[in-house]
């Protein structure tokens, strides 16, 4: 498989990683997180702009 193409069990890592440790002491709630650590997220991610399009997109495909 390519680098950005997992396999399921490979997808599903970071969920059971979550799912099976403590939040506040494992890991903390809210961070965005890749392979077990903090990472940083996409630029994008924190654009209110492109947000905004986002949900009236979402808005226009659900009425």
């Amino acid at each position: 498989m390519s680098r950005l193409i997992k396999t399921p069990d490979r997808g599903a890592d970071q969920l059971v990683w979550l799912a099976s440790t403590t939040p506040g002491l494992d890991w903390s709630p809210g961070e965005y997180y890749a392979k077990g650590q903090v990472a940083r997220a996409n630029r994008a991610a924190d654009d209110p702009v492109l947000a905004r399009e986002l949900w009236d997109r979402t808005l226009a495909k659900l009425a």
